[in-house]
């Protein structure tokens, strides 16, 4: 598996807390094992036809990606629950 990411996903990861950093990476590790993991809450936003999809790191915080083709994802954003998706209803 390939990953991107676009330069929205890099500005907001780099203001994420050290400890929230380090949650990413482990699921990150968890995505690539087994993408459909129940604790990674995968969902696809609306609408639909976007493509676009959301991640749980933890609780509180979220990653938005995209899937481009079977081997790529493309790190669209990533912040606080509450905030992500007003940005990606």
């Amino acid at each position: 598996m390939h990953f991107k990411h676009e330069e929205s996903f890099k500005k907001s990861f780099s203001k994420l807390p050290k400890a929230i950093q380090e949650k990413f990476f482990s699921k990150m590790e968890l995505f690539i094992a087994h993408k459909n993991h129940p604790s990674l809450n995968l969902e696809k936003l609306e609408p639909k036809i976007l493509n676009k999809w959301s991640m749980r790191v933890d609780k509180n915080y979220r990653v938005i990606f995209e899937f481009e083709g079977n081997n790529t994802v493309l790190f669209i954003d990533v912040g606080r629950h509450e905030n992500i998706y007003k940005k990606y209803p």
